[in-house]
């Protein structure tokens, strides 16, 4: 079992968790440049109320590969609520 807190381990379809448990599965990862910030687009609640809030990769505390789990800071019930779009850049 590998953990680590590099979010170049983690993989579209990993299941993401909450500190207080299971939030959804990576839909998407974004990396609008290069070398810049990592996003997760998450599929988080169910097939009626589904919601894809972006999480910025610094969330990501850590990421067990073995067994496609990526841990994040945060409770459940406030990261379904983050909105559903990039952030803006200047």
């Amino acid at each position: 079992m590998k953990h680590r807190s590099d979010i170049a381990a983690a993989r579209e379809g990993d299941a993401v968790i909450a500190q207080n448990g299971n939030l959804g599965r990576i839909e998407r990862i974004v990396r609008p440049e290069p070398q810049g910030a990592v996003y997760l687009v998450v599929a988080a609640g169910r097939m009626l109320r589904r919601r894809y809030p972006v999480l910025s990769g610094s969330l990501v505390t850590t990421v067990d590969s073995s067994r496609r789990r990526v841990h994040v800071r945060g409770r459940r019930e406030l990261l379904e609520r983050l909105p559903e779009t990039l952030p803006l850049v200047h």
